[in-house]
């Protein structure tokens, strides 16, 4: 059976199929901003993007996840570099699922339903080796 996930995968961009359903702790190794013209009735825009340590995919934010980050370290994104991001898959409140939101280690994104509780073990920022996205 052919499966538009394993024909088109996710390429660069972290997405929430990658996450295996649960919270992942990342320990964030670099941001880029990438600009977006307008199109149709899309204005233009800027996008941050994270990088994670040990992972080959990188996040792009949305508003809720930048916001979350900025309330938690402050609004230089410059400064966010070393630490910990808890990324989470989650459902909207019209039922699809979104990417990812991201919040810092230890608290929870702030929009949609709680996520599942992750594992009795905890997950530390992963080894490079140890990331599976």
């Amino acid at each position: 059976m052919a499966k538009v996930s394993e024909i088109y995968g996710s390429g660069d961009r972290l997405k929430a199929d990658d996450l295996q359903g649960r919270p992942w702790t990342l320990r964030i190794l670099s941001h880029r901003i990438v600009h977006w013209e307008a199109q149709d009735d899309r204005a233009a825009s800027d996008r941050i993007w994270l990088s994670f340590l040990g992972a080959k995919k990188e996040l792009q934010l949305n508003v809720t996840s930048a916001r979350n980050l900025a309330d938690a370290w402050g609004d230089d994104c410059d400064k966010w570099t070393g630490k910990d991001v808890m990324v989470v898959p989650r459902m909207t409140n019209m039922g699809a699922t979104i990417d990812a939101l991201a919040a810092p280690a230890g608290q929870t994104p702030s929009t949609g339903p709680a996520p599942e509780p992750p594992p009795p073990a905890s997950n530390p920022a992963p080894a490079p080796d140890d990331c599976p996205f």
